[in-house]
């Protein structure tokens, strides 16, 4: 194998390793193994950025936009507690939060929805009681 065979699974062991230890934010690791890589010549500026281009990316980033918007209105918080109910069971409120997932989903890409709802459901269930990993 050529060194840049070496450097690469190196900074993939690496990244991997600082993503398992939680040593930073996920973002900033992979993107700093990337700036290693194009600064080393093993990738050029084109494949550097060529991830950034890809169009299903740019949706889910621009609904995650919207979601802040639609999180900070309190609308998903409002609406969540009817939807999950004051004195359900889990198992209620588990049916009842799987058929308006079901139906969102209809209308909104699952990734932004789940880290819509995310913060409401946790904050439902620590109020109860109730472990979040149950939902």
């Amino acid at each position: 194998m050529d060194w840049q065979a070496w450097v690469v699974l190196a900074a993939l062991v690496l990244m991997l390793l600082l993503l398992f230890l939680d040593k930073g934010p996920p973002d900033q690791i992979m993107l700093g193994c990337a700036i290693l890589l194009w600064n080393l010549g093993i990738i050029s500026t084109t494949d550097a950025l060529a991830g950034f281009s890809n169009p299903g990316l740019l949706a889910v980033g621009a609904l995650f936009v919207v979601v802040e918007g639609v999180e900070k209105s309190r609308l998903v918080h409002l609406v969540a507690k009817k939807v999950l109910g004051r004195n359900t069971s889990e198992r209620c409120a588990l049916v009842r939060l799987c058929i308006s997932t079901w139906l969102l989903s209809a209308a909104f890409n699952n990734t932004p929805l789940v880290v819509l709802l995310i913060p409401t459901v946790r904050d439902w269930a620590r109020a109860r009681n109730i472990a979040p990993s149950k939902f």
